[in-house]
């Protein structure tokens, strides 16, 4: 298989605070790779610093062979990746339309149409609540809405912190269907970082 996403001897943090020693991960193209271990040892740090959000170091980080190290986070999400952090990452003043709407800024009038017919077909549910104001969604709702502006900009690799993280069992059995739904029918790649360590596992293709 081929590698999407190569990530070797990362040594990253946040100014002076020094988080990830000598961090290696591959990523093969059309699976979904989990990031497990307790709160603190570094998870959201991997993904973050992958997105260019961090400051790295040593070490490398490559895209489809393509050495994306330190790379401006808009760039990297250009490449066709994603990152879906564990915050809200929404709009909770505007409806779900216009936040959809907001997450395809780079995309032509016509493309942003098109892009918003496609992810209603990928997550119905959104069909419905075009017009309501993402204030008025619940927390399951509200992480479909961001999957939803991810898949908005057609990347190939999404990157999940803790998706499921305060939701209720039955809403997040919702999410890792959708995942796996997003990788199996949709041939996007998953770097998924979760609490959940065995739904985590039973999803996934390998682990770390």
């Amino acid at each position: 298989m081929t590698k999407i996403l190569e990530v070797n001897k990362l040594n990253a943090g946040y100014g002076k605070s020094h988080i990830l020693f000598d961090v290696s991960l591959d990523v093969e193209e059309d699976t979904i790779c989990a990031i497990l271990g307790p709160n603190g040892s570094g998870k959201s740090t991997v993904l973050k610093s992958i997105f260019g959000l961090t400051n790295v170091y040593s070490g490398s980080i490559r895209f489809r062979e393509n050495d994306i190290t330190g790379m401006k986070p808009y760039k990297v999400a250009r490449l066709g990746i994603a990152y879906l952090p564990q915050v809200d990452s929404v709009y909770l003043n505007l409806n779900v339309r216009e936040n959809l709407l907001m997450s395809g800024y780079i995309l032509s009038k016509e493309e942003v149409e098109d892009r918003i017919k496609y992810v209603s077909e990928v997550f119905p549910m959104l069909k419905d609540y075009m017009e309501r104001k993402v204030l008025t969604l619940s927390g399951g709702e509200r992480q479909i809405l961001v999957m939803a502006m991810a898949l908005m900009r057609q990347p190939s690799l999404m990157m999940f912190d803790e998706p499921t993280a305060h939701l209720a069992p039955k809403v997040a059995n919702l999410i890792f269907d959708k995942i796996r739904e997003l990788n199996k029918d949709y041939g996007i790649t998953v770097v998924l970082v979760e609490q959940n360590v065995k739904r985590a596992l039973e999803e996934s293709d390998t682990a770390y």
